[in-house]
């Protein structure tokens, strides 16, 4: 019989798994609207192809990843598990651009939904997570100091790419030309990965280096939402480049193709390194929510 507590934590479980659901139900519509229905967005040509080709990754990658995922999650997959929150850690990121750089248009509840949904959907996962149990699964080959360097590489590049197009502008009083383009007050992309994700990605591999047990964690989820987040700017660079709108020059194509790739590799090889535990062992100590 189920104790008080293992049955709130039964509860919260599911409470999750149909939060998420809702979300990839949620992102279904968004990404369909988005890529079927011409007069949805209303931003300029540049932003909109942005915006397509976001979508198309989100449909053929992100939502599938997403219900692949929380079902391994459900049947006690710690791989699954980070998983499903680094494919989470996308949604959020992903409609949080939307919500504050596309002009408004009538999917606006939709993107405030997904963010709402994806954030609190992160924040009980995280909260009912047993990091220790995780950090106890990964075995001696793990290529700890491989994936540290190469998140800390990562997070050097993009911080310098966004500084090489804001400070020259600050200095001249000019307006960088992402943000022209778009015509919109500012980038909100500056914004997510300057204020939030570029320090998380530091942080983490800084954890992971130390061997801290959230290093393990927080360096699971974001390998893959870095190499599903190059992905997405590799398919936006394609729709760009399809249109004859300016985007990415062929050295950082080359780059972000190179990211994708290798944090891709990497996911695949860090994941691996998670020792099997029994299902039920699993389900209590790594998620008990």
């Amino acid at each position: 019989m189920l104790s008080t507590t293992s049955t709130t934590y039964k509860y919260q479980f599911i409470l999750s798994f149909w939060l998420a659901g809702a979300v990839a139900l949620l992102a279904l519509i968004a990404t369909l609207g988005g890529l079927l229905l011409p007069d949805l967005y209303r931003d300029s040509t540049w932003n909109i192809l942005q915006e397509r080709g976001q979508d198309l990754v989100t449909l053929v990658i992100a939502i599938p990843l997403l219900m692949v995922s929380q079902l391994f999650t459900m049947r006690g997959s710690e791989r699954g598990l980070l998983v499903w929150l680094g494919t989470l850690t996308y949604m959020l990121y992903t409609y949080l651009t939307y919500a504050f750089g596309s002009v408004f248009n009538a999917f606006f509840l939709f993107y405030i939904a997904l963010v709402s949904l994806s954030l609190f959907t992160l924040i009980a996962a995280l909260l009912h997570l047993d990091a220790e149990a995780i950090r106890q699964r990964f075995g001696e080959q793990t290529p700890i100091k491989t994936v540290s360097i190469s998140l800390l590489i990562f997070a050097l590049l993009v911080f310098m790419g966004w500084m090489k197009a804001i400070l020259p502008a600050l200095f001249t009083g000019q307006i960088p030309e992402s943000i022209l383009l778009t015509q919109t007050p500012t980038n909100p992309v500056y914004v997510l990965d300057l204020g939030i994700l570029l320090p998380a990605i530091c942080l983490a591999a800084i954890w992971l280096w130390r061997r801290q047990a959230w290093g393990y964690v927080l360096c699971g989820i974001l390998l893959v939402k870095v190499w599903t987040l190059t992905l997405a700017v590799l398919s936006m660079s394609w729709f760009m480049y399809t249109f004859h709108q300016p985007g990415l020059d062929p050295g950082s194509v080359i780059i972000f193709l190179v990211f994708a790739l290798g944090s891709l590799s990497l996911t695949v090889i860090y994941l691996a390194n998670i020792h099997p535990t029994d299902k039920h062992l699993a389900k209590s100590r790594a998620m008990s929510f």
